[in-house]
């Protein structure tokens, strides 16, 4: 049976909510209009104006306070944002009371749970007393006891956020957005990777590679990885640099997708510069294929191109989706491994409505069943009579920093002197359902079999508003497309006869378990909606205070 991955919807939610603040300098101009508008309206209205400026003064004093607790991720820039967000806060309540100081504590309880989140709940304390002491130095106790049952209420619904994650994974689900705002917001991770370790059980995972051997002078021309371990969860955590710094070898070398999930995702990066140095250590005496075939399959759904080396090296075969779909699960690869075949998922085709894995009834499982039952007897040919192989590689270096990351596109050109190949490898997540096809029917001109892969990174993971990631060829398509033409037209220019050598590398670590992920994914949708309901008391005070007598 396949071990199917979640669809994580919790943390694809939580990307969306990411956003940033513009410059300081924009901030301070804003934050001046605002406060300045603010007052003259206050004037013109008869408003009491000092005790609007003793409003700021509050904010000010109390934002102050909490940039000298959190300095590792309130920066400067923050910290203007935040003092911003207050007075946006409070603008519309703002002339409805006759006394504007007894809006602050809806402020201080915002300061406060920022303060429970980005350093510890005593650190909020301060925060919450001085809101209700605020209502309480006018003599208003209706207004305190407003505040204090929306304090109560608030610190139970943090409550229920941490125990969520208690129940279901073991671990602090408060801890959990701590570590994670610290490295969202401070680029620290080592809290959150040793965080991710204790949802993490030690296994055992696979990176194939080919290394492509000059038979003129013996040297590495080129090495095709094809890595089972999959590159997340998310921008420089665990594995998601492991293709950028493969793609950035000495050696021209394509980083391929293996079928894997976020259930194989490292927990910690610790030790990816030990693995690349194997994956960059050939070893001479390996059994090795000097011919190619090249056969192509087809289901459904899925387009399926087999390299065959000869009979010491185990057959390359590329699944390439028809339709929008998204991982493929590792027991797929198990299943075929031990009968010579090692498997590429091209990772390369989306659209805004895609399948994911789904239970073992859905059409894309029946698809995995379909690739199965195509290669279980896929044929194995002799040395002899063989057609000869002649391979060249192209390093590409480009990217642009939204689409394409810092590993660029790496180019393999395979010819056995009847047909050829080319292998694309772009260090991006998925590609756009139109670049792709565009690109494929442009490489016909070029070669007989284009394949087109993304390494599935996770780089860019959230890095942009409101987004999860870009697929690659969503802007700028026409002069990417001219690149990789280029490039692919200089490669099968330069071929030479090469041997094909293969080896493993076997990695043992700390790897996410992906139940554990699903579950936590699925708490988080119900924390981030705890999350909109503790913003919504805060609003509630603010339009209760405007309302109450002082």
């Amino acid at each position: 049976m396949f071990v199917t991955g979640g669809d994580y919807k919790g943390f694809k939610t939580g990307y969306k909510i990411i956003f940033s603040f513009p410059s300081s300098q924009i901030l301070i101009i804003v934050i001046f209009l605002t406060a300045l508008s603010q007052s003259i309206l206050g004037y013109v209205l008869g408003k009491n104006v000092q005790n609007i400026f003793v409003l700021y003064a509050i904010i000010v004093l109390a934002s102050i306070l909490l940039y000298a607790m959190t300095r590792q991720i309130l920066n400067f820039k923050r910290f203007l944002g935040l003092i911003l967000s207050l007075l946006l806060l409070t603008s519309p309540f703002l002339f409805s009371t006759n006394n504007p100081i007894i809006l602050s504590p809806a402020g201080l309880l915002l300061l406060g749970i920022i303060a429970y989140l980005f350093s510890s709940p005593n650190a909020s304390l301060p925060f919450f007393l001085a809101s209700a002491f605020i209502p309480l130095a006018t003599g208003n106790y209706i207004a305190v006891s407003v505040d204090v049952i929306i304090v109560l209420v608030i610190l139970l619904l943090l409550n229920r956020v941490d125990q969520r994650i208690i129940r279901v994974a073991g671990v602090s689900g408060i801890d959990f957005l701590r570590t994670f705002f610290l490295y969202i917001l401070a680029d620290i991770k080592n809290p959150l990777e040793d965080y991710l370790k204790k949802i993490s059980v030690v296994r055992t995972i696979p990176i194939h590679i080919f290394d492509f051997i000059s038979t003129r002078d013996g040297r590495v021309i080129g090495r095709i990885v094809v890595s089972d371990i999959h590159p997340g969860p998310l921008r420089e955590v665990g594995s998601s640099t492991l293709p950028q710094l493969v793609m950035n070898s000495k050696t021209p070398t394509l980083y391929l997708k293996g079928p894997s999930t976020h259930s194989e995702n490292l927990a910690s990066s610790e030790n990816l510069d030990k693995i690349l140095a194997l994956i960059e250590t050939h070893d001479q005496t390996l059994f090795h294929g000097s011919c190619l075939f090249i056969k192509t399959n087809r289901t459904e759904t899925m387009a399926i191109t087999s390299l065959i080396f000869g009979e010491n090296v185990p057959a390359l075969v590329f699944l390439d989706p028809l339709v929008p779909l998204e991982d493929m699960p590792y027991r797929l690869q198990l299943e075929l491994e031990s009968k010579g075949i090692i498997l590429v998922d091209n990772h390369s085709t989306i659209s805004k409505k895609y399948d994911i894995i789904l239970p073992e009834s859905s059409e894309y499982f029946n698809t995995l069943k379909e690739v199965l039952n195509t290669l279980i007897d896929l044929p194995r040919f002799s040395h002899k009579n063989n057609p000869i192989l002649k391979a060249s590689f192209k390093k590409i270096n480009y990217s642009d920093g939204r689409e394409v990351s810092q590993g660029g596109i790496n180019v393999a050109f395979l010819d056995n002197g009847e047909k050829s190949v080319s292998i694309v490898a772009i260090d991006g997540n998925n590609m756009n359902i139109r670049f792709k096809s565009a690109l494929f029917h442009e490489l016909k001109s070029l070669v007989d079999t284009p394949l087109i892969t993304t390494t599935d990174t996770h780089v860019y993971s959230g890095r942009f508003t409101g987004i999860e990631y870009i697929p690659v060829g969503s802007s700028n398509s026409d002069s990417l497309r001219e690149i990789i033409i280029k490039g692919v037209n200089e490669a099968s220019q330069k071929l030479e006869p090469v041997n094909v050598t293969y080896r493993v590398v076997a990695v043992k670590d700390y790897f996410i378990s992906g139940e554990m992920l699903d579950k936590i994914s699925k708490e988080t949708e119900k924390n981030i909606r705890d999350g909109f309901t503790i913003f919504a008391l805060i609003i509630l005070e603010l339009f209760l205070f405007s309302l109450l007598p002082f």
